[in-house]
């Protein structure tokens, strides 16, 4: 496996920083390479250093003005600064440039769904899938859009698309988050329920299993929050997991069962 194959393998395991070392090293011997530098910029975009990620792509664009990956990277770039007519100047260029290309259209909504025109972020999420029907990452959008718009049936059928689009364990999690997020009142009405409920019927023996599952689906989707892009959600969810045990705990050691109370009257 030669430098190159090494530092694209690192960027696919999100090892950015072992990436962006082996892109400079790549670039010293190729200097005038405009992938490498585009590659560079996208590691550093992504490790959130991005006064060098722009200027990575400036530099990749005056050695080749067509990359659209690098137009898209200073759109994105924009967006994060709020710089709306530049962000959507760019993700425009990139379309023009590749056509089939995703984030730019998914940047494109982001800006619509900011402006609160969630009519046109469906429009442009919708012609991004002519191109890419099978991007999990366009359909997990729309779905969200959708359930901002209160269209659950529409959302829930993209939030299956999903997983179906692209099985793997982390399209899973993404789709149960977007699931929660759907049906949010009915999932905290069945939590109540399980986890308030529960200790006043039954002793910890026979709870214990359906207590261990909810605590692992929590501690899984709180991980992946974590480390992939969520981390207010994350925090959020093992705070409530936290205080949800504590309070499940002291339920239980102070409530006695109504089962275990009618076998000490008998």
């Amino acid at each position: 496996m030669n430098s190159q194959q090494k530092a694209s393998l690192a960027f696919e395991r999100k090892k950015y920083k072992k990436a962006a070392d082996l892109y400079q090293l790549l670039m010293k011997q190729e200097p005038d390479n405009a992938q490498y530098h585009e590659n560079l910029a996208d590691c550093y975009y992504q490790l959130g250093r991005l006064e060098v990620a722009f200027a990575e792509t400036g530099i990749a664009l005056e050695k080749n003005p067509d990359l659209a990956r690098s137009h898209s990277i200073r759109g994105s770039i924009y967006f994060r600064q709020k710089r709306y007519e530049d962000c959507e100047r760019e993700e425009k260029k990139a379309i023009e440039l590749d056509p089939a290309r995703n984030e730019p259209y998914r940047v494109l909504a982001g800006i619509a769904t900011a402006n609160k025109d969630q009519i046109e972020s469906i429009r442009i999420l919708r012609e991004a899938l002519q191109f890419n029907p099978e991007d999990w990452k366009l359909h997990w959008h729309l779905g969200w859009v959708y359930m901002r718009t209160k269209q659950y049936k529409d959302a829930t059928h993209e939030t299956q698309l999903v997983y179906q689009s692209h099985p793997s364990f982390s399209t899973l999690l993404e789709s149960l988050m977007l699931y929660e997020s759907i049906y949010r009142q009915w999932m905290l009405l069945a939590l109540g329920v399980i986890l308030f409920l529960g200790p006043l019927l039954f002793r910890l023996i026979y709870f214990l299993p359906i207590l261990i599952i909810f605590v692992v689906y929590f501690v899984t989707l709180g991980v992946y929050q974590l480390r992939n892009g969520y981390k207010p959600a994350g925090r959020l969810r093992f705070f409530a997991l936290i205080l949800t045990i504590i309070g499940y705990f002291l339920i239980f050691l102070s409530i006695p069962s109504p089962i275990n109370l009618k076998k000490q009257a008998i």
